[in-house]
């Protein structure tokens, strides 16, 4: 006989016997309730019910505790006992902790950093940056691996086929792919923050010396980019470029003024830097020019025309002796600076008998007195020496009864009296000091002009010099010299002339660089000579005892 009970699918009981093992607890029921029972879906047995679960497993249901979740966003585990954070996000606590000390993590904290960092300071600690750069220095520094089909990546540092590598300028060392994803996070960043943060990485001790190194051993390199990035401000802003160049170079002068004053000697110990200067000056004066250079280092070169003498920078200039002609072979003689200067435009034979005229009038030596090679001047004016003084910035505390007594006076070089086609002016003895009445003497205008700012020791000892290299001569030994008692009124160019030529010197300049960079062949020559003459300069320095 098989038991009349069923199993929990429904069926009917496998087993033996009135009631099996498995349904002991039926052998009360009556046949009505044995045909009437269902089954818990509970305790899944054959119960005599009215409803689905038995009273039993109905008592047995406990009411559900609230369940907290975890106080991080989108999670739906529970919170743990310890804290408002799941065992999967126990790190938020930490993270919480840090700020509430108004500090940061750092970046690396999904990774097991525990640092603490400055709001200000690096995303990274010190430890995880050095640990970045270890590697990052390591990968970069792996040898590259190159076949004539692949090549290694120096970023994903994958083998990729060689057309990966084609740039628009050429062979590059990352793949394409990498170059897009770069780009695609170059042009989410700002570039400003990006500048920054790029000048405070070069500021780095061990980034200086890698750029160092990667600089002295690309030297070729670093002059092409140089000359590249100079062509481009040129070709996009010259103005702006030439106005840069222009604030550089005087904040540069402003800065190093022994080095300035080295510079302006070594170019006036240069005889080239004076050649282009003479032919220059004839320009503006609109006077031929028909000197060669060799002619102009050989007559430098030798004793100065009028007083004899050789200038310390072992030359001397040139000087027209005819000023109404221009530089020409034979209108023109060795002349040191000082002669050049107190000549001015005379006639040589007027302004020799002028030298020998004053140095004769003051007992000095023997010599001639020349009297009619002194013109008249009348043109002195108190107001006009006050004038000028303020102009020039030079002290005046003379009166102007001072200046008509004192002018009353000879003067006191040549001895030339006042007359009434003649007045005296004033000259500075110590032309360091300004026109007080102790520094003052009665002076004609034409000692005046040839004196100068000279001292009057150096005046008189060139005096002395020219009148003792002719005192032989009877007459000039230059032919056909025009001679003048007055400066000659050159063919000067006006202010506006000027203005325009020196436009058109400066455009032509313009032009000149833009076509210089705009060559390529220049540039990249340009960049090789930078090179080797940066090799040379270092060899010396490497021979040179530490």
């Amino acid at each position: 006989m098989s038991c009349p009970a069923r199993d929990v699918n429904g069926n009917a009981c496998r087993f033996k016997g009135p009631f099996c093992k498995f349904h002991t607890y039926m052998k009360d029921y009556t046949p009505e309730m044995i045909t009437n029972s269902t089954l818990c879906t509970g305790c899944k047995k054959m119960k005599y019910l009215t409803q689905k679960t038995c009273e039993e497993c109905r008592n047995r249901v406990k009411p559900k505790k609230e369940i907290i979740v975890c106080a991080k966003q989108d999670c739906k585990f529970k919170k743990s006992e310890l804290n408002k954070y799941c065992g999967k996000h126990q790190l938020c606590l930490f993270i919480d902790e840090t700020t509430e000390l108004g500090l940061k993590c750092c970046v690396n904290v999904n990774r097991g950093c525990r640092n603490q960092l400055h709001l200000s300071g690096y995303t990274k600690c010190e430890h995880c940056l050095k640990t970045d750069r270890e590697k990052d220095h390591e990968k970069r520094g792996a040898e590259v691996i190159k076949t004539e089909t692949e090549k290694k990546c120096s970023i994903c540092c994958i083998l990729k086929p060689m057309e990966s590598f084609q740039g628009k300028l050429g062979e590059t060392k990352t793949c394409l792919l990498c170059r897009k994803t770069n780009q695609r996070a170059d042009e989410k960043r700002e570039k400003e923050h990006v500048r920054e943060l790029a000048n405070q990485n070069a500021k780095k001790p061990e980034r200086k010396v890698v750029k160092k190194d990667w600089k002295e051993a690309n030297y070729e390199k670093v002059a092409g980019y140089w000359l590249e990035a100079r062509a481009r401000l040129i070709e996009s802003n010259l103005e702006g470029f030439l106005k840069r160049n222009s604030e550089q170079a005087k904040h540069w002068r402003d800065a190093n003024p022994e080095k300035v004053k080295l510079i302006n000697q070594q170019k006036n110990d240069n005889i080239d830097y004076h050649f282009v200067n003479y032919n220059r000056s004839a320009e503006t004066k609109q006077l031929e020019f028909t000197i060669t250079k060799g002619d102009f280092m050989d007559m430098v070169v030798l004793p100065c025309y009028y007083c004899g003498i050789i200038q310390s920078k072992g030359f001397n200039g040139i000087d027209r002796v005819n000023s109404t002609q221009g530089y020409k072979l034979d209108n023109v003689v060795s002349c040191c600076e000082m002669c050049n200067m107190m000549k001015g435009c005379l006639g040589p034979t007027i302004f020799i008998h002028r030298a020998e005229h004053i140095v004769t009038h003051l007992k000095m030596v023997n010599g001639t007195l020349y009297p009619d090679d002194f013109k008249d001047i009348i043109t002195v004016n108190y107001k006009k020496y006050k004038m000028r003084a303020s102009e020039q910035s030079i002290d005046f505390m003379i009166s102007k009864e001072f200046l008509e007594e004192k002018t009353k006076e000879s003067c006191y070089l040549c001895g030339k009296m006042p007359s009434q086609t003649h007045k005296n002016g004033l000259d500075r003895m110590d032309n360091t000091v300004g026109y007080i009445e102790d520094n003052c003497k009665s002076c004609c205008g034409n000692c005046n002009y040839i004196k100068r700012d000279n001292t009057y020791d150096a005046f008189m000892n060139k005096c002395m010099l020219i009148y003792h290299k002719h005192k032989k001569e009877t007459k000039n030994d230059i032919n056909g010299i025009e001679e003048t008692r007055q400066i000659v009124k050159g063919n000067k160019l006006t202010d506006e002339q000027k203005r325009e030529k020196e436009r058109i010197r400066k455009q032509a300049q313009r032009d000149a660089l833009r076509k210089k960079y705009g060559d390529e062949e220049y540039k990249k020559l340009h960049a090789k000579q930078i090179a080797e003459q940066r090799k040379k300069i270092k060899k010396i320095f490497e021979q040179l005892p530490k």
